[in-house]
């Protein structure tokens, strides 16, 4: 505050004027000095209540803070048990829908199953009618052949009947043949004994050089050989039944030839020339 100029200041002539300046003075100062503690004060508190205003402020920003993070706290755990909640309905959607589609893969079991057990059904009543079909043209088809074969085992025996008694006519003339082929044969093996047995006696009483001992041997051997294949061919014979008549022949066609030697050398050669088929095994 500015000081006050006084009327006496400088009145010295007079001590009540100097004494009532001075007292002005104090009063001055005084007022002075209460003017500076109330503005002293004043700062003070202006100071206290800016230090307090913001310590308010600050405690406000605190609290706001805190209260900023309670809420996103508390939107955290809305939004935890919200995404809590979406994930269990969508577990429990999941699991309806597997659900479902088990129930939906046993129905199309079932239902294939079931067309599986018809088809397989239908098939079995179809195969049983094919197969009564099968086995009525089967018995058909038998009887039919069974009549064929007894017509023709007819018509065979008829055939064969007739072959018999044609067989038989046959064996009866070839009979009579082989019975004159005999006896003339016996005649003939008749005369040949008689000129072997005086060959023999001859040949007994003259003594026997060395190539008539050999001639004698091989004719022996010969002997011997023919034994041999008389009895192999007897063999064949009873192990392959067609054979015993192809020996028949055979045998009647080297017998006719053996008779038809004559001591003429040129016409023995149609004799020789002679060669009868061997039968093979088949």
């Amino acid at each position: 505050m500015e000081a006050m100029e006084s009327p006496y200041k400088f009145a010295k002539d007079s001590p009540s004027r100097q004494l009532l300046w001075e007292l002005s003075q104090l009063a001055i100062s005084t007022q002075e000095k209460f003017n500076d503690r109330l503005d002293r004060a004043s700062k003070e508190r202006e100071a206290a209540h800016s230090s307090a205003l913001a310590a308010s402020i600050a405690e406000h920003e605190r609290v706001r803070r805190d209260a900023e993070l309670e809420r996103q706290r508390i939107e955290l755990q809305i939004q935890e048990e919200q995404r809590r909640r979406e994930e269990e309905k969508r577990l429990e959607l999941e699991q309806i829908r597997r659900l479902a589609e088990r129930k939906e893969a046993e129905r199309a079991q079932a239902a294939e199953r079931a067309e599986r057990e018809a088809t397989a059904e239908r098939k079995t009543r179809e195969a049983e009618t094919a197969r009564k079909k099968a086995a009525k043209a089967q018995a058909e088809a038998d009887a039919a052949k069974r009549l064929k074969e007894k017509e023709e085992q007819e018509k065979r025996a008829k055939q064969l009947d007739e072959q018999k008694r044609a067989q038989a006519a046959e064996a009866d003339r070839v009979a009579k043949e082989k019975r004159a082929s005999a006896e003339k044969a016996r005649n003939q093996e008749a005369r040949s004994v008689s000129s072997k047995q005086a060959a023999l006696q001859t040949t007994q009483l003259l003594p026997r050089s060395p190539e008539r001992e050999a001639e004698f041997q091989r004719y022996q051997e010969i002997h011997q050989n023919l034994k041999e294949l008389r009895r192999y061919m007897s063999d064949q014979a009873k192990q392959i039944p067609d054979l015993k008549q192809k020996m028949g022949d055979m045998r009647r066609e080297i017998k006719k030839s053996v008779g038809q030697f004559t001591e003429d050398k040129n016409a023995n050669k149609v004799p020789v020339s002679f060669q009868p088929v061997i039968y093979k095994k088949q």
